[in-house]
């Protein structure tokens, strides 16, 4: 790696106009941010420590013998927290998505880039698990710096090879982990001990996904993949909280040189710590920049020089660009009340919804590509299959009766059909009706389905014939 790819980005010219890990000729350039310990790290380590024993400890909550969440592909179904969601509850499932994507325009415009900030999984994992794993091994970055600058040494390959070991083990129990929400924990641990190849396949592709963007990609994944910062131009206005620096109180830059009365420079020593210590390696000083993930550090960074200078805090803060241009706060404008109502609306919906789902669905389908087989004696027989899903926890007996056209007989189906909870479970069924119920080729099958738990519905389905000669 050249030396060049080392630099601090503090070395540029402050006009260079390029993305911070990126060299003026392209090539990609190594951030290594110098942690600053001040309040805001201590609070964010706090929520990286909650947010991991979220990640980590969900999948081993059960509701109800269940998991507690569960993306459950191989039975199409989405557990959350004792609620199971379908295909058949689309309506359910496109307001939830709807209500998520509504909160992150709402908090956005709020708070701006908080979740980016303080607990988005890329920054938690890599500022909070990997990067510290790093310094552990290989020092802070200075020391890695120049022992990297030198020749291979037994030492220098040790703690590399100690570095990627201890990445690939925290990698992997990522990827078991990430992959026990789609299996559940103990279909997880059940297929990879019976060595299963497509269990280990995907465990070992998530390992390395998870390796490659947290030992190499790192930042670029908030600066080059993320479409999030991109979306800052449209969520944020005037009055959104943002990490700022406050100019009017910092120019010009300059340090205090003794004798020096009155002051001719601004609280700005130039020191360069906000830039050292950006984990994307931004000049917060140039304004509000879609590198910026709003993690505070320069914040931490700037206090404590403050501190040292004997000059106040804030001089980086979180504030907005309507305070640092007017020096006033705003928070009440019309997009936030569109947002809130819309939330309200749509989540008011998903409730209403929800509480008003019957205890269980019946979908009757057609069972075969045969639309319909003429039997002896004038009786045409078609197949079909009903679809039954129990919405309760607990075990629930259905009945059928075929109440339409008049003559028409149930073959299979008619004893009833003990389903457990959340369970799914398809009948095959065959309706034989007399030829003359059929006009023009058609006619409707009535079913009445009941079930001890309280369910009464009415399902119509219609069959295909003959024509009458």
């Amino acid at each position: 790696m050249s030396a060049d790819n080392r630099r601090s980005p503090f070395e540029y010219s402050p006009e260079d106009e390029h993305l911070a890990g990126l060299s003026l000729e392209g090539a990609r350039r190594w951030i290594d941010p110098v942690v600053s310990h001040g309040r805001f790290f201590r609070a964010r380590r706090i929520v990286a420590i909650a947010m991991t024993g979220l990640f980590f400890g969900l999948p081993h909550l059960s509701i109800g013998g269940r998991p507690a969440v569960w993306i459950d592909l191989a039975n199409r179904q989405f557990l959350l927290f004792g609620l199971t969601l379908r295909p058949a509850d689309n309506v359910l499932l496109m307001m939830f998505g709807a209500g998520l994507v509504i909160t992150v325009f709402f908090v956005t415009a709020v708070l701006g880039r908080i979740w980016c900030g303080w607990a988005c999984p890329q920054t938690v994992y890599l500022e909070f698990v990997f990067r510290p794993i790093e310094t552990l091994v290989e020092g802070r970055p200075a020391i890695r710096h120049r022992r990297d600058a030198g020749a291979w040494t037994a030492e220098r390959a040790a703690r590399k090879v100690l570095k990627w070991a201890l990445f690939a083990v925290v990698g992997a129990v990522m990827a078991t982990t990430f992959l026990a929400y789609f299996l559940s924990w103990d279909g997880m641990v059940a297929a990879i001990a019976a060595g299963e190849r497509g269990t280990w396949i995907a465990a070992a592709a998530v390992t390395a996904m998870a390796l490659i963007d947290f030992a190499f990609f790192r930042e670029q994944t908030c600066t080059v993949a993320c479409p999030y910062g991109r979306l800052q131009s449209v969520l944020y206005d005037a009055d959104t909280l943002l990490v700022g620096y406050d100019a009017g109180r910092g120019e010009p830059r300059g340090r205090l040189e003794p004798g020096e009365s009155p002051r001719t420079t601004g609280d700005c020593i130039d020191c360069g710590r906000c830039v050292h210590t950006c984990p994307t390696g931004i000049d917060i000083r140039k304004g509000l920049q879609m590198e910026c993930v709003a993690c505070t550090q320069c914040i931490d960074a700037c206090d404590d020089v403050m501190d040292r200078v004997k000059r106040p805090r804030g001089l980086i803060r979180y504030t907005s660009q309507r305070e640092l241009a007017s020096g006033k706060r705003g928070f009440a404008r019309p997009r936030l009340l569109l947002y809130g109502v819309i939330l309200l609306a749509v989540y008011g919906a998903f409730w209403f919804v929800l509480l008003g789902r019957p205890v269980a669905s019946v979908e009757v389908l057609r069972a075969s590509t045969e639309p319909y087989r003429v039997l002896p004696a004038g009786i045409v027989a078609t197949q079909l299959r009903m679809r039954f899903t129990n919405h309760l926890d607990r075990e629930q007996t259905f009945g059928v009766v075929l109440v339409a056209p008049e003559g028409s007989e149930l073959a299979g189906g008619a004893e009833p059909l003990v389903l457990a909870g959340n369970a799914v479970e398809t009948l095959t069924i065959a309706v034989k009706t007399p030829q003359k119920a059929f006009v023009d080729g058609r006619t409707t099958a009535r079913f009445h389905i009941q079930s001890d738990q309280g369910l009464k519905a009415d399902r119509e389905y219609v069959l295909l014939g003959p024509y009458a000669e």
